[in-house]
């Protein structure tokens, strides 16, 4: 988090909150294939949910593209977070975030929750995800623009655990995919996301990089390829 923003924010939490000494959790940082808390060095271990409350009737029922985390919709995520914290979530991973309004509130309540988040580069909206083509049309120019919108906007929070760059793209069998075709892409788009989080690193903390991927056979044929380097580009590999 800049040295600004961390005062913003924290002074917001601070106020809405909780006391400044507790303002954030500490960041947690990937070693090899696992994550570790920063203050403690003991390992971190994912307890929690997607998290899209998304309605079961009327007009946002079918709405896949709508960010419930932003502040202005506290009265719908705050009494979920209390829960969560109820439950001992530590994790929740969120889809369709919208990098041009603010989640000062949302990632507040999360850390005071004992929460972390992982957030979702992509969203079901024109040129937001890597597309069911061949390479290299499977890779819209846009979507790396809304991958640094969301970093900026994300990587701030020491509570972001991760980004992920593709959802379930292992999936992807229309136009002639066979859930490999669009991989070439999402290997490409997660080498230039984690090389724009290194260019930021004298500005803000480099958050780790990764993917979400369907479990389905053949796994370590998945995990192989996004673990490989190429062309000895540490950046093309995933950091979890």
């Amino acid at each position: 988090m800049t040295f600004g923003r961390r005062i913003a924010v924290a002074a917001l939490c601070s106020t809405v909150l909780f006391t400044l000494t507790d303002a954030w959790l500490p960041p947690i940082i990937t070693k090899g294939n696992k994550f570790f808390d920063s203050k403690t060095g003991l390992e971190f271990r994912m307890k929690g949910m997607a998290y899209y409350p998304r309605p079961n009737s009327g007009e946002m029922a079918d709405v896949g593209n709508y960010d419930w985390a932003a502040d202005e919709h506290e009265d719908v995520w705050q009494p979920h977070l209390e829960v969560m914290k109820d439950l001992g979530v530590n994790t929740i991973r969120l889809y369709s975030v919208d990098p041009s309004v603010s989640h000062d509130k949302f990632m507040c309540a999360c850390s005071e929750a004992g929460i972390y988040v992982l957030v979702g580069v992509t969203a079901p909206c024109k040129n937001c995800s890597v597309q069911d083509h061949v390479p290299p049309t499977c890779y819209p120019a846009e979507l790396f623009t809304r991958g640094q919108m969301v970093y900026n906007a994300f990587a701030v929070y020491d509570n972001t655990l991760g980004f992920s760059v593709g959802n379930e793209n292992n999936l992807q069998v229309e136009n002639g995919a066979d859930g490999t075709t669009t991989a070439p892409c999402v290997k490409a788009f997660l080498r230039d996301m984690r090389s724009y989080a290194a260019s930021c690193s004298a500005a803000v903390r480099q958050v780790p990089m990764g993917l979400d991927i369907a479990d389905i056979p053949p796994r370590w044929q998945w995990i192989s390829y996004y673990d490989c380097a190429v062309d000895n580009d540490e950046n093309s590999r995933a950091e979890w």
